[in-house]
């Protein structure tokens, strides 16, 4: 009997490593955009911490509609949600975001997290995930954000598992993603980024500028340069600030004055955000077009 089962127990072991690594594929796994489209806009929406709706569109070279897929996030494993947060997890935007990973794990608790696979760099030992989830009521709900003219509806991640195993975040933001084949640089796809203004660095932000308006936020084109994305454009945007018009305008001042005095404030706060990704101080220039000053 003794002899039988030291006979068993390699194969059992086998089988036991085969089992394990499916459950662990199976808890990484989520619904797959389907391949052959040139660009793609993610957009999801949730109601209170609950998700209510995610929608994808794929598009032509020629910016027509390829395909509309309403029903393809889906809530991720525990074991993926873990992943983002892991300190064995490469993520360089983990510092510009410290509220998101300050929280205590109950903080998160009925707050949903959705996401769906997608294949990034067409790169067969490679996989990538996006992933979402409601910042404004699951970080933010205690705070006045609304009174910042600003809405924080989700903040999402572009998560890669290597070849080796190893997990590292591609891309960090706010709001809607956007992803093109216009410019392919080692393979890997372009990206459109939205970020708040009060989201990258709020309290910075009022102890830099004194008692002045916050609001607006940023658009910013990236491409895959070394071995990670780096921002190439950068398009600020001033809108929701009619509460710090209310606050701030000075006598006489209309709306439409209001946001052109205060669009350098945005746009400064948007280029001293970039240095802290990139390392080095940014410039904008009049195309658009961003460089190392």
């Amino acid at each position: 009997m003794k002899k039988a089962l030291q006979k068993c127990l390699p194969v059992f072991l086998i089988l036991l490593s085969l089992i394990t690594v499916d459950v662990q594929a199976d808890s990484l796994s989520l619904p797959a955009v389907p391949e052959g489209w040139h660009s793609l806009l993610l957009d999801v929406q949730f109601n209170g911490t609950r998700f209510q709706s995610g929608n994808v569109s794929l598009f032509n070279k020629d910016g027509s509609l390829a395909r509309y897929l309403p029903h393809l996030f889906k809530p991720i494993s525990a074991d993926l949600q873990q992943r983002l947060f892991m300190d064995s997890t490469e993520n360089r935007f983990r510092r510009l975001y410290p509220r998101v990973y300050q929280q205590p794990a109950t903080a998160y608790a009925g707050c949903s997290f959705v996401g769906l696979e997608l294949d990034l760099d067409n790169r067969p030992e490679t996989r990538e995930w996006y992933i979402t989830f409601p910042a404004e009521r699951c970080i933010y709900r205690q705070h006045a954000l609304l009174n910042l003219g600003v809405d924080f509806n989700q903040h999402g991640w572009l998560l890669q598992c290597q070849a080796n195993g190893h997990f590292r975040v591609l891309m960090e933001s706010s709001g809607v993603l956007y992803l093109s084949g216009d410019t392919v640089a080692e393979s890997y796809k372009g990206l459109r980024t939205r970020v708040f203004n009060p989201h990258i660095d709020r309290q910075a932000a009022h102890r830099e500028r004194g008692n002045r308006p916050v609001c607006g936020f940023g658009v910013i084109d990236w491409r895959f340069q070394g071995k990670s994305y780096q921002p190439t454009r950068l398009f600020p945007v001033v809108t929701s600030c009619e509460e710090q018009f209310v606050h701030f305008a000075q006598p006489g001042e209309n709306l439409t004055q209001f946001l052109g005095r205060v669009k350098p404030d945005v746009t400064r706060c948007l280029l001293h955000w970039m240095q802290k990704v990139t390392g080095r101080p940014m410039r904008l220039n009049r195309d658009f077009s961003l460089r190392a000053s």
